[in-house]
């Protein structure tokens, strides 16, 4: 398990030279770029093929992965013209991935659209997966569902992407805290344990059982990255060092 570092929200006005700098200097073994929000690293869909080329090598020559970018696409939008908006934007944000050396691109459910129902929109999501990841096998990038919003909760996020009908739907877990059940994550980590490709961690400190989350993911042998996605602070560099030390600790105290 390696720590990777999205830029939602912490570090969204930092440049890529100084990105790069200090997650080589904290230890932070891979990127996640928050796409269609302006932040300071500069990686988005308008970026020309040589600014991709470009970016791409002065990532690889830091000796740090792309983990992927995470896309604003989401499918629980009424209307077939607006959901093929929504799906042409994540197929863009899977060519601008390939083109930078990622592997995985963010797409959300997000929620029950009140005039498709329940059916209809996990039905509209799983879809527009499937039309997603036999896109992204051309580049060798995986959308995956992130689990937010009401589509956080386990049984519409696997029946999204059983809607899908590809074995290779994945999911990002996003450690929600509606996740835990008497301080305890593991019996909604046990009903999505098969389908996570990505797991996003928020503040250490928060409460949630993250010690035991790590452990589960340790466990079934999880090789994917831990992507740390953190609100915004006026002293980012010394809360992002601190909380990759922290992770590190944590990690080497598993079993």
């Amino acid at each position: 398990m390696l720590l990777s570092v999205t830029t939602f929200n912490i570090v969204n006005d930092w440049s890529l030279p100084f990105l790069i700098e200090k997650c080589k200097e904290f230890g932070i073994f891979g990127l996640e770029f928050r796409l269609d929000r302006g932040h300071g690293h500069g990686v988005e869909i308008s970026l020309s093929k040589e600014e991709r080329r470009e970016i791409r090598e002065r990532i690889e020559d830091s000796y740090l992965a792309v983990v992927g970018v995470g896309s604003s696409a989401r499918f629980d939008v009424s209307g077939r013209d607006d959901l093929r908006k929504e799906i042409d934007l994540a197929k863009r944000s899977i060519e601008l991935c390939a083109e930078i050396g990622g592997k995985t691109v963010r797409v959300y459910g997000n929620d029950v659209n009140k005039e498709l129902g329940r059916e209809q929109t996990t039905h509209q999501i799983g879809e527009s997966l499937a039309e997603l990841i036999e896109f992204g096998k051309q580049c060798g990038v995986e959308p995956l569902l992130e689990m937010h919003g009401e589509y956080n909760n386990w049984r519409l996020a696997l029946a999204a992407l059983n809607a899908s009908g590809s074995p290779e739907a994945g999911l990002i877990y996003n450690s929600d805290d509606r996740d835990v059940i008497g301080g305890s994550v593991r019996n909604v980590y046990s009903r999505v344990r098969g389908a996570v490709k990505l797991v996003h961690l928020h503040d250490l400190t928060s409460g949630f059982p993250y010690a035991e989350l790590l452990q589960l993911l340790k466990d079934d042998n999880y090789g994917g990255f831990i992507s740390a996605e953190l609100p915004a602070s006026g002293d980012a560099e010394r809360v992002l060092g601190y909380y990759a030390a922290m992770f590190k600790i944590m990690v080497s105290n598993l079993k």
